[in-house]
């Protein structure tokens, strides 16, 4: 079944210029909606979608789950006849297709035909080219996660029960996927959050013996890069973050939660801030790049949650804002990148949870406008577009729609006006192009043009 929606509303789609002062802020209840498309997909078999939708090859491929077919993966090309059932194994049951991950024009994902157990397999988009690559330890499967592509190549977590969890990379064939690592054998090192900075993979893992710590490789062995509080659980690296060539991440020692950087080697890895120790540190997260300057949200127990950045010294990491200081703070979240800007969610106990932008400075750091009044608009989602923000917000009139912003309170506005919207929001924003696929109630899949 196919929902077109055409959006002809008398607004044009012209954007306006940027201009020079600051833009002011207004309710935007009353505000055209955008002319453009809005296709609702519903999948055959009365099918919903259980995965993140992933773009490759021209198509959005993602895992659906019905009662006849079980959990199968899945693809469209934005239309009723070209969204298809790619595999169709193991039913009632299905193969549970997990960690869809792309790799130039194959997908590579995790699935479990139930006799080879869970496996790593990758598809070019054709039922005929969507096969199993690995098949270790039938039954019990390799057990893969975390799927990371590292400039071409898949990187990612798998087991063996001699070696325990390790890290493995493939190129597509069996013969070609092999374990990297033996850290830690037989009880297997944990590795986690897998990380690509330029052909660098770096992870946290534990050794046994220093507890869980930063280390990298290059397809090659590995090494341990961080090795504070040993005696307790390690560093703990968390929120890994690449910016161009270098690592970002927060990592713990005797002051605290930090910013920390890597430049792939042991005397390269240092802590970049010793700010709020009394607190137990400034506790970044949501690391986000912009060109080459890494922006977060950080608490040094003074000013409360605010937007800081760094650009890779300890005097380049600073607070960018200091709204409504104290416990609380701005609170920025959903940090996202659109060229040369950074747009996030915050709250400045005024006007509610309403988007916001920075060019990196304290003046330059503004609210772009406001949504749904001083309530907010419990924006989320936030997903470039080809250049564009889109993201779901809510209104007490519209419920939550989908809104596209290019920076200015005039070119910040709603794109859909479906009835379904007012209780979920839209998910699983993917962007192929022009075009943005998102799930939602209503239809099993989403495509606005």
């Amino acid at each position: 079944m196919l929902l077109n929606l055409k959006r002809c509303f008398s607004a044009s789609t012209t954007r306006p210029r940027r201009a020079s002062c600051r833009p002011h802020v207004e309710t935007l209840e009353g505000r055209e909606l955008l002319s453009g498309s809005l296709t609702g997909i519903t999948l055959p078999y009365s099918a919903t979608i259980t995965t993140s939708v992933v773009a490759v090859n021209g198509e959005v491929v993602f895992g659906a789950h019905d009662a006849t077919h079980g959990y199968q993966l899945w693809e469209s090309n934005g239309t009723s006849n070209g969204t298809k059932m790619l595999t169709d194994i193991h039913a009632p049951y299905g193969i549970s297709p997990a960690y869809l991950t792309a790799v130039g024009n194959t997908l590579y994902f995790t699935a479990d035909d139930g006799p080879d157990g869970v496996q790593l397999w990758k598809s070019d988009g054709t039922p005929g080219g969507t096969t199993m690559v690995t098949d270790v330890n039938p039954g019990l499967g390799l057990w893969p996660s975390s799927l990371t592509n590292v400039q071409g190549t898949l990187y990612f977590v798998g087991y063996s029960t001699s070696a325990g969890y390790q890290i493995y990379e493939s190129n597509g064939t069996a013969g070609g996927t092999v374990m990297v690592t033996d850290i830690n054998p037989g009880a297997g090192c944990s590795p986690s959050m897998l990380t690509a900075a330029g052909s660098t993979l770096y992870f946290r893992a534990n050794d046994g013996t220093h507890g869980y710590q930063l280390w990298d490789t290059s397809g090659t062995g590995a090494t341990m890069l961080t090795s504070a509080n040993v005696s307790g659980s390690g560093t703990l690296p968390g929120s890994l973050t690449a910016v161009g060539g270098t690592l970002f991440f927060d990592g713990y020692d005797s002051t605290g939660y930090q910013l920390w950087e890597s430049n792939g080697t042991p005397s390269g890895t240092v802590r970049l801030t010793s700010v709020g120790a009394a607190h137990f540190g400034l506790f970044p997260a949501s690391l986000t790049a912009v060109g080459s300057t890494l922006f977060f949200a950080a608490n040094d127990g003074t000013h409360g949650s605010q937007l800081w950045k760094s650009n890779g010294t300890s005097s380049g990491t600073v607070m960018v804002t200091d709204i409504k200081p104290g416990s609380v703070g701005l609170t920025p979240n959903y940090l996202t990148a659109v060229g040369s800007t950074l747009f996030f969610a915050a709250n400045d106990g005024t006007h509610g949870s309403q988007l916001w932008e920075s060019d990196g400075t304290s003046s330059g750091t503004v609210m772009v406008t406001m949504i749904n009044g001083a309530a907010g608009c419990y924006l989320s989602s936030l997903t470039n577009v080809n250049g564009t923000l889109y993201f779901s917000a809510y209104t007490a009139a519209y419920g939550y729609q989908i809104w596209q912003s290019d920076g200015t309170s005039n070119g910040t506005v709603m794109d859909t006006n479906m009835s379904v919207g007012k209780t979920s929001a839209p998910t699983s924003l993917a962007a192929m192009g022009t075009t943005l696929f998102f799930t939602e109630s209503g239809a099993s899949l989403w495509v606005l043009t």
